[in-house]
């Protein structure tokens, strides 16, 4: 378990619209990243080589993320004025209400130069979702077991060809392969625990 000493700090992190969308409903509070080792951080283990713990870029234990997610524009809003949504759920961004505790209920003009606004591109007065890390641990992508593929947030899968064996790793192997991850490879990947938290 990856665990160090430091103030809390804040960083953007991408989640594609099913993701966000299992978020909004409670069900994911795991997310993985592949673990990226720098050349010669590895060390010897009883199981071959392990990359050595250099901190995790995407968080430590009480770090704050804030969601970067797809917009769009509202052409339902208004024929005079272009309002924003977001993509996942097509609920209104809202501006915050600059107290911390949320929203004002204004609705957001949109900002962007065409009709939909990649997640890498959402300006941080637009996220609404912001989550606490809770915990941090390297482990290989294939060793996810059933409980943290729940966690992760999928939907189990059919193993074989018998209906009543559904597994939760499996939908999460699914999910990796359709975000364009190698299974396979089975990486080396950070698991980043987290609970969602009030933010502004």
């Amino acid at each position: 378990m990856v665990n160090i000493d430091h103030q809390r700090r804040e960083r953007p992190i991408l989640f594609n619209g099913d993701m966000v969308r299992a978020i909004l409903a409670g069900q994911k509070t795991q997310t993985r990243r592949v673990l990226k080792v720098p050349h010669g951080l590895w060390e010897t283990s009883a199981n071959g080589l392990v990359p050595i713990p250099t901190g995790c870029p995407f968080g430590e234990l009480g770090d704050r993320l804030w969601v970067l997610e797809t917009t769009e524009v509202d052409i339902e809003t208004s024929e005079s004025v272009e309002l924003a949504r977001y993509s996942a759920d097509r609920q209104p961004v809202c501006y915050p209400d600059g107290t911390g505790s949320g929203y004002d209920g204004a609705i957001q003009h949109w900002w962007y130069s065409r009709d939909t606004c990649p997640s890498i591109h959402m300006p941080r007065r637009a996220c609404r979702l912001a989550l606490e890390v809770t915990a941090v641990r390297m482990e290989r992508l294939q060793a996810i077991s059933e409980a943290d593929a729940i966690a992760e947030g999928t939907t189990p899968s059919i193993v074989g060809d018998d209906l009543l064996h559904l597994a939760h790793p499996a939908g999460f192997q699914t999910h990796w392969a359709s975000t364009g991850g190698d299974w396979d490879s089975n990486p080396w990947v950070w698991v980043i625990a987290f609970k969602r938290v009030e933010h502004r």
